[in-house]
């Protein structure tokens, strides 16, 4: 009893840690990520009663609802969304102390994986911004533990939430797919048996077991994704990225920029999974399928836009293999100078992981002074003061007046709305790769009556675009160039004089 009670404190005071170093605020600042004024959008734009099917929009709706629904709750603001976020953030924490202590972990090393999770530098700045990465990597998470759940109990209870999860997993985030190799591998290997030397598949239960995991995901699913059109919701949502990835990723070593950075931003997390991975040899059954998952995740990214924060996915099995090979690691290390001191050559079998073992305590070493300036650097960032350009936004065009903008934040802040049609229209890029922009746009502009579009940088990089609007917004008011930290911008507008 004493046991359990000092077990529950330990989980309750690391989720109690990670909370407070993750709490959200409402600060605008220069690394934020370009997707968050746009989730926020769509999910104010949903929220006021505007139909999904007006949207030109790349993402399934799963994320912007449950924003429009805390919309209701909590009221229309910044700190709600990212509130949101917090809640998946810590709930994926708290999946991965589960899924260490389901593959063999004791809770308190499973409580150190939450205090692993939180430090991650990409997994604290994708859990402090509205965006969908962290939403879907807890799901998946969970979908894991349950998953693990059921290959011990067989219970099939734990198999639907697995199912549940693990499609609001791939709605949140397509490229969550890549676990569904876990997934399958560990729903068939639980019906194979070794009977008199040869295999044997239970096919009634492996076809119930398919049943109720697909049944609970598609009726999860359904409500986001329109099965009767599959046609368009590929195009919307598949073929956009990878017309997204052609353009950008013209080189073979592009498609790795965002790996790099990836590996940069959690070397220690990459170098301790490697070596707890070794540590672990032989792999049991378990783990090669969540190896099988983490990989087959890894190589989908390399093969989709390069975004650093797509990759917050892969960080918990990191995780997982680093709490989980750690006693062995240690005990590996300590043998091995054991070994050398006595003047004994180590052993052939424990060489490997002691060495791998010692290089991830020094690069760890090494790399933690720069964690810890990263973490600190971006929890108490400079923030840009956007007081200006929301003002003048405000006085200057109504609330039923359209906007466009490169930044959707700023028009966002200002209690502004953007055509549902124009929703994609905010990233500059896409008029580079996408050849129906421009028309889409002057349609947007006729069709909705924009009254304005607010250029800070990114559109400014397209000649082109820049000329269209001046062209068709011929007044232009400069604001935010007079101070420092302060959000700078063009205001484009066709009205009869500046205000």
């Amino acid at each position: 009893m004493r046991q359990r009670v000092l077990s529950i404190s330990v989980i309750a005071g690391a989720i109690a840690l990670a909370g407070t170093y993750l709490w959200p605020d409402s600060i605008v600042t220069r690394n934020r990520d370009i997707d968050e004024g746009v989730y926020l959008m769509v999910a104010r734009l949903i929220h006021r009663g505007y139909d999904i099917h007006t949207f030109f929009f790349d993402q399934f709706w799963l994320f912007p609802k449950i924003l429009a629904t805390a919309f209701r709750v909590l009221g229309d603001s910044l700190f709600a969304g990212r509130l949101i976020v917090f809640a998946f953030a810590l709930a994926g924490l708290i999946g991965v102390a589960g899924l260490c202590y389901q593959l063999g972990a004791k809770w308190g090393a499973a409580s150190a994986a939450i205090l692993l999770g939180a430090i991650s530098p990409l997994y604290l700045r994708q859990s402090r911004m509205v965006m969908s990465d962290v939403p879907a990597t807890a799901c998946i998470v969970l979908a894991l533990v349950f998953l693990f759940a059921f290959q011990k109990s067989r219970r099939r209870f734990c198999l639907a939430l697995t199912g549940v999860f693990a499609s609001a997993a791939v709605i949140f985030k397509p490229f969550a797919i890549g676990f569904g190799i876990t997934i399958i591998i560990v729903v068939i290997g639980n019906r194979l048996r070794h009977e008199k030397g040869r295999l044997r598949f239970e096919w009634a239960g492996l076809a119930a077991d398919i049943s109720i995991l697909v049944a609970c995901g598609v009726i999860i699913a359904a409500p986001f994704i329109d099965f009767v059109h599959l046609a368009n919701e590929y195009r919307r949502t598949v073929e956009f990225h990878f017309a997204e990835r052609n353009w950008l990723t013209k080189r073979v070593d592009d498609r790795w920029r965002a790996l790099v950075g990836f590996c940069r931003f959690n070397l220690p997390w990459i170098v301790c999974g490697v070596a707890g991975i070794v540590a672990l040899r032989p792999l049991n059954f378990a783990m090669w399928a969540l190896l099988a998952g983490e990989l087959a995740t890894a190589a989908i990214l390399l093969q989709m836009p390069p975004w650093l924060h797509h990759y917050t996915l892969i960080i918990p099995p990191l995780i997982v293999f680093s709490i989980l090979g750690f006693s062995r690691g240690i005990a590996a290390l300590k043998h091995a100078i054991i070994d050398l001191r006595n003047r004994r050559p180590p052993s052939s079998a424990g060489k490997l992981p002691a060495i791998l073992f010692a290089f991830a305590l020094l690069i760890t070493a090494i790399d933690i002074p720069w964690v810890v300036r990263y973490n600190l650097r971006f929890r108490y960032s400079q923030p840009v003061h956007v007081d200006r350009i929301v003002g003048f936004l405000q006085q200057n065009f109504q609330p039923n007046e359209y906007l466009l903008s490169d930044d959707a934040l700023v028009l966002y802040l200002a209690d502004r709305l953007i055509p549902p049609s124009a929703i994609n229209l905010i990233f500059a890029d896409i008029f580079k790769f996408d050849h129906t922009s421009f028309t889409r746009l002057d349609e947007s502009v006729r069709n909705d009556n924009v009254a304005g579009i607010i250029v800070s940088s990114r559109f400014e990089q397209n000649p082109r675009l820049i000329s269209w609007i001046k062209e068709k917004f011929p007044i232009s008011a400069r604001v935010g160039d007079d101070r420092p930290n302060e959000f700078t911008a063009t205001v484009y507008k066709r009205g009869d004089e500046a205000r």
